[in-house]
């Protein structure tokens, strides 16, 4: 069993980790690469739907506000920024309000069983749930190189997991 919070290999029982002194309060193994995937590509398709629905109505106020008189790359550009600014912020709120709410895991994690905690298993707060969405971001900005160590390390822990001191695992 690996130490939760340093990633140390440690024995099976409650007693404090004799690297870190960190305590063994998260039970569950770490949510691996591939299944993590699956559930942010199911979040993503959830989120480009609401982003939509939100799209249509900030369409029509943007058209009605530059008029006619704009030329179509006006209305294409504001169309663009607003369509990626939607989903920009609809994947923030999505993100940290489920995370940091009782099922701790976004619609996508929770139907493939996974959980996201603090460094001792406890509930994200919003302010955590947020800064681990800004790292995800920093994360997917570096190439995606942010991801890997989900897959090639131990304890499956990406960028954004350590930056946070957050943990997904198997609930």
């Amino acid at each position: 069993m690996l130490c939760t919070h340093c990633g140390e290999p440690r024995s099976n029982d409650a007693t404090p980790c004799p690297q870190c002194g960190a305590p063994q309060h998260v039970p569950g193994a770490p949510g691996g690469f591939w299944v993590r995937l699956l559930a942010t590509l199911m979040d993503l398709v959830f989120c480009t739907v609401l982003s939509m629905f939100a799209n249509i109505p900030l369409s029509l106020f943007a058209s009605a506000l530059l008029g006619d008189s704009a030329s179509a790359a006006t209305h294409q550009q504001v169309g663009s920024v607003l369509g990626y600014g939607s989903l920009l912020v609809i994947g923030w709120l999505y993100s940290a309000l489920w995370e940091s709410s009782r099922w701790q895991a976004t619609p996508g994690k929770k139907i493939l069983g996974l959980v996201v905690s603090g460094p001792h298993g406890e509930q994200l707060g919003l302010g955590l749930a947020t800064r681990r969405f800004a790292a995800k971001a920093l994360s997917a900005l570096l190439l995606g190189a942010g991801f890997l160590p989900i897959a090639l390390s131990r304890n499956k822990a990406g960028l954004h997991d350590r930056l946070t001191h957050t943990r997904v695992s198997l609930s």
